[in-house]
Parts: C-alpha cells; sequence; structure tokens
C-alpha cells in the first residue's frame, strides 16, 4: 500500500526547492463542543493508494454482547386491585399457546386495540397467554393531551387474582414536537419474554396516573412472537429496558420481528459531543431522547448530526411506515469531529492515480503524480482522534508552473468544496494545458514537454501544498 506524509511526497521532487507558504493557526471554535485545538501545524496531509482508504471503518459489535443499560429513575408502581379492572376484550394467545406449533402457526399474533379511560378509578385490562419461549411486545400510544398520564404494565393473572407486576413503562406524558410537525408523547412500551417452559397468563394494564376522558382514545397494539424470531436484545422496548452502545461502532444482529417492535438504546457522553446514528434498513426510522426525570424529551438532528451534551442519551429504532416487513439492521453509532487534524487524499485525474518517475533531458529526475488537464482527487477530513469532520469547507489551490497571465503572476484556479456527513468529498478542476517549459525524451526521439505545477491543499486555516507534472499532450 502506498501511503506517504507530505513531506514525503515533496522529497520525491528530488531537485525543485519548495517555497512553503507560512500556516495559519487554528482556533477552537465557539462552539461549545469543542474538546481540543489544533495548530495549523498539525494538520497533516497524507496520500492513499485506494478509496478505501479515505473511509473510517467502525467496530462490529454484535447485538448480544451489548450490556443492560442504566435504568431511569422509577416511578412507584401502581397497586391495583381486580375490582378496578375493565376488560378490553377476549385473551390475546397464539395457538403455541394451546401446544399446536405448525407451519401457519409460526407467525407472530398481532392485535391492535382502542379504549378510554372513563372514570378516575377505571383501569382497562386484556388477558394474555404466553407460551414457552414467547415475547409479548405491547406499545400504548396515549391521547394527544399533556394533562393525560397513562402507564403500561404487565402482570401475572390467572382470571383471579393479579399476581407480582413483572414488567412496567411508567414514563410521564412529555408533549415533543417532532420534524414533521407531530405534537405527542412518546409511547409506553413494554417486553416480556416467558422463560419457563410452561404456559403463563398474563394481564396487559393501562393504568391511569393522571386523569382521565371518556372521549380522548388510546391506542393499544399487542403482538406475541416466538423465540427464533425476535433478536437477542429484546427485551429492549422501552427507555426502561435498553442496551448500552459506545461511540463508532456497528451493532449488528438486531432486527424488527413484528410492527410494533422498537429497540431502545443507551449512549454515555461525558463531554460534548457531535455523533451520528445510522440505521441500514431504509423503511426504519431512528429517534433521540435525553430523560428529565421520567419524562422523554426528544434531540432533533441538524444535518442529520446530534449536538449532545454531557449524559445519557436514549436512541429508538423503530418501523414508521404503514407496510411492516421484518427485517435485519445494523445500527451505526459514530461519534465526529469539529476541528480538522488530517486530510487523506486520494489522487485522481486524467492520466490515473500511479506515480511516475521523470528524467528531463538536463538529467534532473521528477518522482510523483501527474496530469493532462483534470485533476479528479477524493478527500476525508478527520480530527485528532480519526473522527469524521462533517460539512466543513476545504480549499484546493492549483497554480501553473509555466503559464502566466497578462500580469506576468502565473496563472491558478481554486475551488472550494464541503464534506459530507461521512467527512468526504470530491474535486474536479480543469485547468488550462500545460505550456510545456520542460521536455524528457520517453522513446527516442519522442520528446514529451510538461511543467512542474503546485497544488495547494487548505482546510481550517491551514496550508500545505505538493508539486505535480503537468504534461504536454502531443
Amino acid at each position: 500500500m502506498f501511503k506517504k506524509s507530505l513531506s514525503t511526497m515533496l522529497a520525491m521532487v528530488l531537485t525543485v526547492t519548495m517555497t512553503f507558504i507560512t500556516p495559519i493557526a487554528v482556533s477552537a471554535t465557539s462552539e461549545e463542543s469543542v474538546q481540543e485545538t489544533v495548530n495549523a501545524d498539525d494538520l497533516e496531509v497524507e496520500f492513499v493508494d485506494s478509496m478505501e482508504d479515505l473511509e473510517v471503518h467502525l467496530e462490529e459489535v454484535h447485538v448480544d454482547e451489548l450490556p443492560s443499560g442504566e435504568a431511569l429513575p422509577q416511578k412507584e408502581v401502581p397497586e391495583i386491585n381486580l375490582s378496578e379492572l375493565s376488560s378490553m376484550g377476549d385473551e390475546v394467545r397464539s395457538s403455541r399457546a394451546d401446544g399446536i406449533n405448525m407451519a401457519y402457526s409460526d407467525q407472530s399474533v398481532t392485535v391492535e386495540l382502542t379504549g378510554a379511560i372513563k372514570a378516575e378509578n377505571s383501569v382497562s385490562y386484556i388477558p394474555v397467554a404466553l407460551a414457552p419461549g414467547d415475547i409479548i411486545q405491547a406499545t400504548l400510544k396515549l391521547p394527544v393531551n399533556p394533562n393525560l398520564d397513562y402507564d403500561l404494565l404487565l402482570y401475572e393473572f390467572d382470571n383471579e387474582t393479579l399476581g407480582n407486576c413483572v414488567k412496567n413503562s411508567i414514563l410521564t406524558t412529555y408533549m415533543n414536537t417532532y420534524p414533521d410537525g407531530t405534537r405527542k408523547t412518546v409511547d409506553e412500551a413494554i417486553a416480556y419474554i416467558n422463560t419457563d417452559s410452561v404456559v403463563h397468563s398474563y394481564a396487559v394494564i393501562v393504568f391511569p396516573t393522571k386523569g382521565f376522558s371518556a372521549t380522548e382514545t388510546f391506542g393499544l397494539t399487542i403482538s406475541l412472537d416466538q423465540a427464533g424470531y425476535y433478536d437477542a436484545s429484546e427485551p429492549n422496548e422501552s427507555p426502561i429496558d435498553v442496551k448500552q452502545i459506545t461511540t463508532n461502532t456497528n451493532v449488528v444482529g438486531n432486527n424488527l420481528n413484528v410492527i410494533n417492535d422498537q429497540d431502545w438504546f443507551v449512549i454515555n457522553t461525558p463531554t460534548l459531543k457531535k455523533m451520528g446514528f445510522t440505521v441500514s434498513e431504509s423503511s426504519y426510522s431512528v429517534e433521540v431522547y435525553y430523560a428529565i426525570d421520567t419524562s422523554m424529551v426528544l434531540v432533533n438532528p441538524q444535518d442529520g448530526l446530534y449536538n449532545l451534551s454531557e449524559g445519557n442519551y436514549y436512541i429508538k429504532v423503530y418501523n414508521q411506515n404503514a407496510d411492516f416487513v421484518s427485517k435485519d439492521y445494523s445500527l451505526q453509532i459514530q461519534e465526529y469531529g469539529i476541528i480538522p487534524a488530517k486530510i487523506n487524499v486520494y489522487y485522481d485525474g486524467d492520466m490515473d492515480w500511479n506515480i511516475v518517475e521523470i528524467i528531463d533531458t538536463k538529467g534532473e529526475t521528477y518522482k510523483g503524480y501527474r496530469f493532462y488537464q483534470v485533476l479528479l482527487p477524493n478527500i476525508s477530513v478527520v480530527d485528532l482522534r480519526g473522527n469524521r469532520v462533517a460539512y466543513t469547507n476545504v480549499y484546493m489551490k492549483w497554480t501553473s508552473g509555466g503559464r502566466t497571465d497578462e500580469n506576468g503572476n502565473y496563472q491558478s484556479i481554486t475551488k472550494v468544496v464541503t464534506t459530507d456527513k461521512n467527512g468526504m468529498a470530491s474535486f474536479r478542476m480543469v485547468t488550462p494545458t500545460a505550456l510545456g517549459v520542460r521536455k524528457y525524451i520517453n522513446v527516442y526521439p519522442n520528446i514529451n514537454y510538461f511543467d512542474i505545477d503546485t497544488i495547494q491543499i487548505s482546510c481550517g486555516g491551514a496550508l500545505e501544498e505538493f508539486l505535480i507534472c503537468h504534461m504536454k499532450e502531443r
């Protein structure tokens, strides 16, 4: 692999004297998230010999390697009397709960219900039967009313008595405004797996922690699925049940197995960060929140990136499309830099990227890249820790080594590109043809003419340059 620093590239031009332009110091921006400074002298330009070398590769982690995340502070789980329960319908069960496990019954069971809390002491419920290995995934969509706070609970239940509360989602209502203008609180959600060897019965309960309304309805979706279809992160259906993730990783082995499945992860940022969270499956979406006690507050991205302060942030992956298909996905967690420290350059042009050696008629040797008229370098920008720097300007200036303008100054062209979300950008610069002030003999008696041009690359206020052979076409 051919990788050389700028100083090495300059040394390739053995007999040409370089004049360095004095770098300008790079200072920290006014953004609070800047935690480091980079001097202009530290800006490094490195040439790589493949496009893959420009990419930042994330560490791959399987979801079953993720530890459980730190739980939210808990509200007290309410005590419920059987007399308070108001049934929403018949027991939800799959054929597996009756000992039938044929091909047609290997699919999940999903029930969607609508209800209302009509009185102060009214508690809605629906019974559920879970076969061994089955998972229940339930979501509660609350009325759009900041004065109503309903919780979602799962109790052991035998039609006569309530047992223990085995799972709960007791978030506090907080009305977020989403990018499409929707205003709502985060859905309550639970997931629970029957790890026993026999069928167990449960009650899914909608409990009014605050307020009630006979006219404003809630939506309850209950799905049952069997082992082998849900992923190893389950149960992680809510910010109460989360898996811990870290920066610069690609978490694989995830899936959304039913229409209301939502996977929650938590990441701790000890300092101010610029982060990106990307899900590989285009039909799935990502949302980011932070917690104030048990309220989930939405964080909206800017240009697809999130400016995060110190603390815990909760990442929700879910299906937003009406048409649901269960698919595997990976979750990429990328930390982004702010101050450029290194520019990686994959040189390309209309004479390709290969290094050549030229000995001119005076016996002087030149070794480096060459081109006719079109320069096509690709670049990536990273910070001191190797994190890509997105949406930053990179400048490239070409200066002829032969042609001058009407004032006797060497002709030059400057282009500016902005790195994309991945910290990458591509230049395309078309220059005048070479004047051909130098010459060499390739195969006698063929004489080739060329100029030694200068390419300057700058970013973040610092400037570096290298030389290039500008060939004159015959």
